[in-house]
């Protein structure tokens, strides 16, 4: 976590207080002086604007110090002219603590609407993650599905925050590759590729997406920062929350498994969930409410061609004269995919499943986080 603001941005603004200026751990807010008295010191005195919007570049975000919380300008080199990514050194060795990505770095930055940005593990190919406002480009599209999907019965949950993911160059130059495959194969790849939920776990020391002043964590048992930091893993689909809820078996045989029901992959987010201060209100008791929380990712798949399965299981020797021979020893089928229908629709299931069997086939896109109604 982040310690108390230290640098030029640290000192109370009230003249004649050395103090340290307030920092709120929660939201990783930096302001402008000790404590409210002195705010409303100053602004009496006729020092300080009852707003320091103006004085702190608000009108123009992408002038603002890198490091979460800081309102200042970024430092200007007189010399060179040159604009540096945050407002002194201090704040400069603070993100990299963090791993945290400047918001001026390409096509990351604070004016498309990110609040922050990590980058990549350390040792392996670059990353990154970004904390969306509601000004972001994506961000109402990607929460009004979410909405839209939770289907299961009972209260909604509330979106709290998304996360927009960019995939590391292999994983992504990897998506690209078996798009143009299909494509040579004729495949109508725009009428396959589809927006779906995932649902996974979470190394029980993380708390990345829940609490936004921490980083994605290295944990090896972490699937959620794992999955944003090198895409899906085929080898262990099977270690994952749905094989653990099929007795270590799956439904359509080993692969990666989306739906459109953003409640369904819901059921497999269970060990993502961590406990967090409600915003706003508080208990019975007069202590600060608490609220359940947890994630999922809304991912973009190729489907290519898919077989609609009405069956609720296929093993193995079902699923080899299905699938294409690349896709499983011993298949020689035509299909890229399955689709898990709906009794609706003649199948066998409650909530429509998407199955692919390779980690080329899906890219992490978003991570929701939601407060379980």
């Amino acid at each position: 976590e982040l310690g108390p603001p230290t640098g030029p941005c640290a000192t109370c603004n009230l003249p004649g207080c050395d103090a340290t200026v307030w920092f709120d751990q929660d939201t990783g807010r930096v302001h402008d002086f000790c404590s409210k008295a002195h705010a409303n010191t100053a602004i009496a005195r006729g020092l300080w604007d009852p707003s320091n919007r103006g004085r702190q570049g608000h009108r123009n975000p992408a002038a603002h110090c890198s490091l979460p919380g800081c309102t200042a300008a970024r430092f200007v080199d007189e010399t060179t002219g040159r604009r540096h990514d945050y407002c002194g050194k201090t704040h400069a060795l603070k993100a990299k603590e963090q791993g945290l990505r400047p918001l001026s770095d390409g096509l990351l930055g604070a004016d498309n609407g990110y609040s922050k940005v990590w980058s990549g593990r350390q040792g392996e190919p670059d990353y990154a993650i970004s904390l969306m406002s509601n000004a972001s480009v994506n961000y109402s599209n990607v929460k009004r599905q979410f909405w839209e999907g939770w289907v299961h019965p009972g209260s909604k949950p509330t979106v709290m925050r998304v996360y927009e993911i960019k995939n590391p160059t292999p994983v992504y130059q990897s998506y690209k590759n078996y798009i143009a495959e299909l494509e040579r194969d004729g495949t109508d790849v725009a009428a396959s590729k589809k927006r779906r939920f995932h649902g996974t776990s979470m190394d029980p020391k993380c708390r990345f997406g829940i609490d936004q002043t921490q980083p994605p964590c290295t944990s090896e048992s972490c699937a959620v920062c794992c999955i944003a930091a090198r895409g899906f893993d085929l080898s262990l689909s099977k270690r994952g929350p749905g094989a653990q809820a099929w007795g270590g078996g799956l439904r359509y045989g080993s692969g990666h498994y989306y739906s459109k029901a953003s409640s369904k992959s819901n059921d497999y987010a269970y060990a993502s969930e961590r406990q967090g201060k409600a915003t706003g209100g508080s208990a019975p008791d007069g202590t600060s409410a608490v609220a359940q929380f947890r994630c999922v990712f809304m991912c973009t798949v190729i489907l290519g061609t898919s077989l609609n399965a009405t069956q609720s299981h296929l093993s193995e020797d079902q699923l080899k004269p299905v699938l294409k021979p690349r896709l499983l020893d011993g298949a020689y089928g035509l299909h890229d995919s399955v689709t898990g229908l709906t009794t609706d629709d003649g199948g066998a299931l409650n909530y429509e499943e998407n199955v692919v069997y390779d980690d080329c086939c899906a890219i992490p896109s978003y991570l929701i986080v939601y407060r379980m109604p």
